[in-house]
């Protein structure tokens, strides 16, 4: 057996024994290449890490950041040290879903303390401060920059299928940032996790309409929660096991809404919060998955 696959199975059984797991799909092979994505709590924002098989490092958003009116900076306080204790030291692939500050605000001190070597952006004109910033930096670093559109294929790694489902080719960029959010759905074998970034209602109806297939074990609910998001047409059409919510403990907005909880609880989906769980962790063999959560489950979620 080589070193490499050594060092990835003894991580495999440190994941297991030293945090609680919950089992929803039968026994992980850690024998086998896995995919591992962690929803990182970065309080009332989005961030998200995944780790593909082939080992590319991939980071979808980057929570607040830190400002004369906001101490909280998601980059410098979460997810730097998060790769400094997993050592990880590059970004292979970035995606800024949009150009809202609870989804880019960590970025400019990331991308001032880590290599990137690519960055997806939804390429909405947006003239904020902490964009600009943003685009900047990553021109000074000559970070290859690309604004991609649906339906496309993008080549992370072999053993995964990435597709970019919105915005569509020729879209015409809503003033609202949210519908213009990068929205993936990436697939291992069986196992398939669809991120919507912060896409509404009326998104979520063109993307039905274009006849693409959503169907998948993971959802990363859009916008926080928010009733704005998570139509019952959509919800049905996507059909997840597990639905992930990022969100901000107590924040302002009441995020998430009460109601759009029921609608995935009445359906037997199972629901977790960053602001109830913590970090939350999902390693798959693309037949099996586990699930660890920094934070105790509730009954419910087991």
């Amino acid at each position: 057996m080589n070193l490499k696959k050594t060092l990835l199975i003894l991580f495999s059984l440190l994941f297991i024994f030293l945090s609680p797991v919950y089992s929803a799909e039968g026994k992980v092979n850690y024998g086998k290449p896995l995919l591992k994505v962690v929803i990182l709590d970065v309080w009332q924002g989005d961030s998200i890490l995944i780790i593909t098989p082939k080992g590319k490092v991939v980071l979808i958003d980057a929570g607040m950041g830190g400002s004369e009116y906001m101490k909280f900076d998601a980059g410098k306080m979460v997810i730097y040290p998060y790769f400094k204790k997993h050592r990880i030291n590059k970004i292979d692939y970035l995606v800024m879903t949009h150009p809202h500050s609870d989804h880019i605000g960590g970025l400019p001190y990331l991308l001032n303390k880590i290599k990137v070597n690519k960055c997806y952006d939804c390429g909405m004109p947006y003239t904020s401060g902490l964009y600009m910033n943003c685009l900047e930096i990553i021109s000074e670093k000559k970070i290859k920059y690309v604004i991609p559109s649906g339906p496309a294929t993008l080549k992370w790694d072999p053993y995964l299928k990435v597709k970019l489902i919105h915005p569509p080719k020729k879209w015409d960029y809503s003033d609202n940032p949210n519908n213009n959010s990068l929205s993936l759905k990436i697939s291992y074998k069986k196992i398939s996790f669809l991120f919507t970034g912060d896409i509404e209602e009326e998104v979520e109806e063109d993307i039905l309409s274009s006849g693409q297939d959503l169907e998948s074990t993971f959802l990363k609910v859009g916008h926080h929660g928010s009733d704005t998001s998570s139509s019952v047409n959509f919800i049905e059409a996507v059909n997840p096991k597990v639905a992930f919510v990022c969100v901000g403990k107590n924040n302002k907005f009441g995020h998430p809404s009460a109601s759009v909880i029921s609608r995935f609880t009445e359906r037997g989906i199972k629901v977790f919060r960053t602001d109830y769980n913590g970090d939350i962790s999902i390693i798959t063999d693309g037949e099996n998955y586990e699930i660890k959560t920094e934070r105790k489950v509730s009954k419910d979620q087991k």
